[in-house]
Order: C-alpha cells, then structure tokens, then sequence
C-alpha cells in the first residue's frame, strides 16, 4: 500500500479534520494511485495521519475514510459506519410518521463520496466517486445483512454533476425486486408517490424536507405560487396546511401528472389547485403584466435547466428570478428562496437574493435561514458538503 506524505501545511489541515487530499496540493504530479486504491497519508516526517481512497476527480485526489491505520474498504468497515449512522438518525426521526430520509451522508458518516438514502423498504445509493466504485459490492453486502431490504438501487454520480442529466445516471436495480407503479413513501403521514429507477430524479428531494415542512405554518389562508414545483412535494404540504391556493409551475408535463397523483393521493382535488405548465420565467412575466398577486412565492430552481424559450442558469439567472417575482408578490408577503447550487455559499446567495429586491425598491427581512435537514449532517472540516439553502423573507 503506497504512502502519501504530505507538506507541512496540507498535512496540518488533514490532521485538522479535512477530510480530503487535493490534487493542487501534489503541484500537478501524478500521486501514483489509480481511482479504487487505498493509500495511507502521512506527514513529512512519516506519522500516519489517515486511510485515503484514490479517486478520479479533477480536483481531489484521495479521500480520507479513516483515521484508524489499517482500516480497509471491506464489509465491517461498512457495517460498523452504517450501524453509527442509523443510531444517530434513530433519536431525531420518528420512522412511523417519515420512512424516506438519508440514512449516510457521506463524509459525514464516514462514508466518503457515498450517499445513502431509505425509501420505506427499500435502499438507493448515490455514488459521487469513483474510487468508491470498486468498494461498493462490500458496501451492499452491508447494507442487505443489516437492513434486510426488499431491492438495492444505484444511481452513479461520480463523473460530477452533469451526471444526473446523463440517461445512464438513471437508477439501476442491483439486487432485490422493484416496486410498483403505486410505491409511495410517507412524510410527517404525507404520501408521495416514488421512482427508485429514476436516479436522481426520485420525485422527492428529501433534502428539503424539514424546509417543506417549516414552510407548512406560514401558508394557512394566503395564496402561494411553487415555481419549479417538480412533482409538488411543497405545493401538497401547502395545500395540507390550509392555503387558500396553491399555483403550481413546472415546464415539464411529466412532473405536473405526477404532482397531480401526489395531491390525488392525500386527498386533495388537484383542479382546486392549479398545476401550470410554462416556464417560470415566462409565468412570471404574463403575471406581471396583467397584475396578479400572491401572498407567498416559493422559487426553488433546479442548479440548469432549458425549455423552449429559456436557459436557466442559477448563477446567473437567480438573481432575475428574484426580481421578476417580487414583481408580483403582494405587499407583506412572504418569499421562500431555495438552491442547492454547491457555488453559492449562504452568504453570496443571500446578498444576491436581497439585492434583487432592493432593485425592485423591495426590502426584504429575513425570518428563517436553513439548510438539509439533520439526516444531512455535515462535516465541520468539510463545509463545501452544506450545499442546501433555503431563506424564507417577509417584504
């Protein structure tokens, strides 16, 4: 197994708690390691300082995965990792009111560049690195003998990104059956209905769940627009919450039907709610024009997207999203501003999102400011891992 020493400075930040090894840091020189290989790190004098995974990555080089020399990428590892990451979920997530949340976080839970999620009976794995790639039927022999699931799904992430735009980055079926059509999963007893083979476009960021439902007693009697509603996960707990009504706008047909069966399945006549097909921006711009009003505008915008008219890109473009719907929020109204755009630290995004209004001679104050729920942790070291931002302003 090679040893990696590192300079004096980046072999501080290890020791610190990084959980990484950049490339920039070797100056351009091949560190020796193909992508799956377990390396150890070392200081310049020779002192171990963690167990490394080689990866592909056009920026990182190896990630830390132990502090414990000799620990390899084999099935206790995984077992022994996976085990502390239900004990911590299991005293905050009550399983009989929500059964889809993230059950590892990567590096958080000390499994790097893997993120595990449970939908009810079921496990989907998002892998965003190539060197776990080689280590993952370790990891789903320890999966299927600690939680017994009904099927094992895959989605591949590792060439960044880009991937989950990719037709083979859709889920695939390692082991076990496949759900039905009908498969639903619950959230605080609300059910959506899920694609487990629809890689990383499940139906349900669960991500955002603790934002949907913060978002649930600030709706009751008010009028709201879900821009980018994608299958209407937030335009469902509104409309649970008492909205008097909830305008729901995606360019996408698909994920309005499917928004459509979510409302149907709580219950809920979705004609009393309408679900827009348009472009956000377009929507908005018709709204301007002819006056409409909404108490509150939840913008929660994919990082790129295009339809026929537009390219949205969020850092380029949020700032005119902002702008054109201040334009059509009603005076005390409330604004939810959400992106996952890893290039938008909180307070970049927040400057932008408050500027936009300021332009529109809006000032906005903020109420609540959070990122993913607490099955999301986040390595103190690592705070690039904190991509989640939602922002809820009163105008």
């Amino acid at each position: 197994m090679k040893t990696i020493r590192l300079s004096p400075n980046d072999a501080a930040r290890v020791e610190d708690g990084y959980p990484l090894v950049l490339r920039e840091w070797f100056g351009g020189r091949d560190s020796g390691c193909r992508p799956g290989d377990l390396a150890t790190v070392a200081d310049p004098r020779g002192q171990f300082l963690g167990m490394a995974l080689a990866e592909a990555d056009d920026r990182i080089a190896f990630r830390i995965y132990s502090r414990k020399e000799g620990d390899r990428l084999e099935q206790p590892f995984f077992t022994a990792a996976l085990v502390r990451a239900r004990a911590l979920r299991r005293t905050f997530l009550d399983t009989t009111r929500t059964d889809a949340y993230r059950l590892a976080n990567e590096e958080a839970d000390g499994l790097p560049g893997i993120g595990i999620d449970l939908y009810g009976p079921y496990i989907a794995l998002s892998n965003y690195s190539a060197g776990m790639t080689k280590h993952l039927p370790a990891l789903c022999d320890a999966l299927r003998t600690l939680f017994e699931p009904a099927g094992l799904f895959l989605t591949d992430r590792s060439s960044g990104p880009q991937a989950s735009r990719r037709q083979d980055a859709l889920g695939r079926r390692l082991w076990g059956e496949r759900p039905g059509s009908d498969f639903t999963v619950k959230e605080e007893r609300v059910r959506f209905s899920v694609d487990l083979e629809g890689g990383y476009n499940t139906g349900l960021f669960l991500d955002n769940r603790e934002n949907r439902l913060a978002l649930r007693s600030h709706v009751s009697g008010r009028r709201v627009l879900n821009l980018f509603c994608y299958t209407g996960s937030i335009s469902v707990h509104c409309a649970l919450a008492g909205a008097k009504e909830v305008v729901s706008v995606d360019v996408a047909k698909g994920t309005l039907d499917w928004a459509r069966k979510n409302y149907q399945l709580n219950g809920l006549d979705p004609d009393d709610h309408p679900l827009v097909q348009a472009d956000a921006l377009e929507y908005l711009r018709k709204g301007s024009q002819r006056g409409a009003q909404y108490d509150v505008i939840v913008l929660d915008p994919p990082s790129f997207s295009t339809s026929k008219r537009n390219v949205f890109s969020a850092a380029a473009d949020y700032p005119r999203l902002v702008s054109m719907a201040i334009e059509v929020l009603a005076p005390g109204g409330l604004l939810a501003a959400c992106s996952n755009y890893r290039k938008f630290p909180p307070d970049r995004f927040l400057a932008e999102v408050t500027r936009a209004a300021r332009r529109q001679g809006r000032l906005l104050r903020l109420l609540d400011f959070r990122g993913a729920g607490p099955d999301f942790p986040v390595d103190p070291t690592y705070p690039e891992l904190a991509y989640l931002k939602f922002a809820l302003l009163a105008a």
